[in-house]
C-alpha cells in the first residue's frame, strides 16, 4: 500500500464519516479513472482505492486518525522504509492467476453497521462500496486463451520492488518468471479490478442477524445489484444496546425489582426489543442475581424466537424509620434473627 496518509489521498479531515469517505472516493475515482477521468491515472486511481479500503472500515479509520494525530506512534525513517518495503513484497506474492469460469480476486469487504433493533427486524439496508469489474471478476486480468507477453513484467519474468534505498528483484507472480502468460490486462477496468461507476447498493439482511454475520453478494438484477459475475462480502456489525445484550438467539438484560417483590413474587412489564410489552414473572423468594427466562421474547431464530433472560437486581428501600422499618423488624423476628 502507498505510504501516503489515506486522509490526504482523499482530501479528507480525520473526523470524516463513512458517507464523506465514500463521496470523496467517488470524486477521485471519477477524476482519475484510466478510461474516462479528466486526469486519467492508473496509479492515482489505485492509490485512491487503497485509501478508501482503509477509511471505509471504522476501526481502520480510527487507527489512521490516531496515527495522524500522533505521528510518533507511527514508524519513521529507516524503520518505516523497511516496513513498507516488506509489505510491498508480501503484496507482490499474492498472485492473480486466471482460471476459466472462476472468480480469482476478492473484490473487497464492506461493513454494514446496524442497531440491535434493525438486526432483530432484518430488511434491506443501503451500504457504500464499489462493485468488482464484471469482465475480469475483480482480478484486473482476463484469460486470453493463448500465451502472450506478460502484462505485469512485460516479458522480463521479474519485477523490481523499490522503497527508499532498499530494492529487490522478484519473480513475476503472474507469469511465474516465464515472461509469457495466458492473461492480459482487463480493458474494462484498465487492470484496477473495480467498477468505478458503481454507487450505493442495498443488501438484504435476515431477521435476527448476529454481529459478524456475512452476506456474499454474487450478483443481482437491475441497477441496485452487483454485476452477475461479480461479488462482494458485507459484514454486519451490531451496535451495543442500552438494555439488551445478544447471546446467540437469546437476549440478556438486567431487571431491577423491589425487595418485597423478590420475597413475595409478582410481575413486571418491560418493553421488548420489538417495542411490544413483555411480562416478566418474578418467582417468590428470588435472590439477587436470579435469572428469569421469558421464552419467545429474544432474537429471531430458525424456529421462532429465542428467550429473554432477565437477571434480577434487588432494590432495597430506605428502612431507617416508620412503617417500613417495623415491617422489616417483624420479618427479622419471624426468621428468628
Amino acid at each position: 500500500m502507498t505510504g501516503r496518509d489515506p486522509f490526504d489521498v482523499l482530501g479528507l479531515e480525520p473526523g470524516a464519516d463513512e458517507a464523506a469517505v465514500r463521496d470523496a472516493f467517488r470524486a477521485k475515482a471519477k477524476l482519475y479513472h484510466p478510461d474516462t477521468g479528466a486526469e486519467a491515472s492508473v496509479e492515482r486511481f489505485r492509490e485512491a482505492k487503497q485509501a478508501y479500503d482503509v477509511l471505509k472500515d471504522p476501526a481502520k479509520r480510527a487507527e489512521a486518525a490516531a496515527r495522524r494525530a500522533s505521528p510518533a506512534a507511527a514508524p519513521a525513517g529507516m524503520a518505516s522504509q523497511f516496513n513498507d518495503f516488506f509489505e510491498t513484497v508480501a503484496l507482490h506474492g499474492r498472485t492473480r492467476e486466471i482460471r476459466a469460469g472462476r472468480r480469482v480476486a476478492d473484490p473487497g469487504e464492506s461493513v454494514l453497521t446496524l442497531t440491535l433493533e434493525q438486526a432483530f427486524a432484518g430488511g434491506e439496508f443501503p451500504f457504500g462500496g464499489t462493485a468488482p469489474c464484471a469482465d475480469c471478476r475483480g482480478a484486473g486480468l482476463v484469460d486470453t486463451g493463448s500465451p502472450r507477453t506478460c502484462p505485469d513484467c512485460r516479458g522480463h519474468g521479474f519485477t523490481r520492488a523499490v522503497k527508499g534505498f532498499v530494492s529487490a528483484q522478484l519473480e513475476c507472480p503472474t507469469c511465474k518468471g516465464r515472461g509469457v502468460a495466458r492473461v492480459a490486462k482487463c480493458q474494462s477496468c484498465s487492470g484496477t479490478g473495480v467498477d468505478a461507476s458503481s454507487g450505493d447498493r442495498k443488501v438484504k439482511i435476515p431477521a435476527g442477524c448476529r454481529d459478524g454475520f456475512k452476506v456474499r453478494l454474487g450478483g443481482g438484477a437491475g441497477d441496485k445489484g452487483w454485476p452477475v459475475n461479480g461479488g462482494a462480502t458485507v459484514t454486519v456489525r451490531v451496535l451495543p444496546h442500552a438494555r439488551f445484550k445478544p447471546a446467540g438467539e437469546d437476549l440478556l438484560t438486567e431487571l431491577e425489582v423491589p425487595v418485597w417483590m423478590a420475597a413475595l413474587g409478582g410481575r413486571l412489564s418491560i418493553a421488548g426489543i420489538d417495542g411490544a410489552e413483555v411480562s416478566v414473572r418474578v418467582p417468590a423468594g428470588s435472590q439477587h442475581g436470579t435469572e428469569v427466562v421469558v421464552p419467545g421474547a429474544g432474537m429471531h431464530a430458525f424456529s421462532g424466537r429465542g428467550s429473554l433472560r432477565a437477571r434480577l437486581s434487588l432494590r432495597v428501600p430506605d428502612a431507617s424509620g416508620g412503617a417500613l422499618r417495623r415491617a422489616y423488624e417483624a420479618a427479622r423476628d419471624a426468621e428468628g434473627g
